[in-house]
């Protein structure tokens, strides 16, 4: 992933225990119910929980999409936004109130909807 991302800051300046807890968010389940059922909800919580998880001292927005590119890539799937897109989706989850996660994550459910495809998925 570095040599793709070469600004990515150095993941050892992380706490490995929220990187591990903000990456498992997203795949967490209810009663054995996907607690964030379809893609783009769960690239809504992804993005959400890592995004705010403050698991790193530097470049946590570097790190979000990093780490987003790299989720979707082994699931088989890319989004169709743009740099700048990204960059601001990730800039608004950062700056969001934690108090609005809920109407933040449908705000970004929707975005996600908007800009992510999957091979084999029926969803866009």
């Amino acid at each position: 992933m570095r040599r793709a991302y070469p600004d990515i800051p150095p993941l050892d300046e992380c706490d490995e225990a929220k990187v591990e807890a903000a990456l498992a968010q997203a795949f967490q389940s209810v009663a054995g119910a996907d607690a964030y059922p379809g893609d783009p909800a769960k690239l809504a919580a992804f993005m959400y929980f890592v995004g705010k998880s403050h698991m790193c001292w530097t470049g946590a927005k570097r790190i979000t999409a990093a780490l987003t590119l790299a989720m979707l890539a082994r699931g088989d799937c890319w989004l169709t936004a743009s740099s700048d897109e990204l960059f601001d989706a990730i800039s608004r989850i950062a700056s969001s109130d934690a108090h609005e996660m809920y109407s933040t994550l449908e705000w970004l459910g929707e975005w996600s909807a908007d800009h992510l495809t999957c091979a084999g998925s029926a969803e866009p």
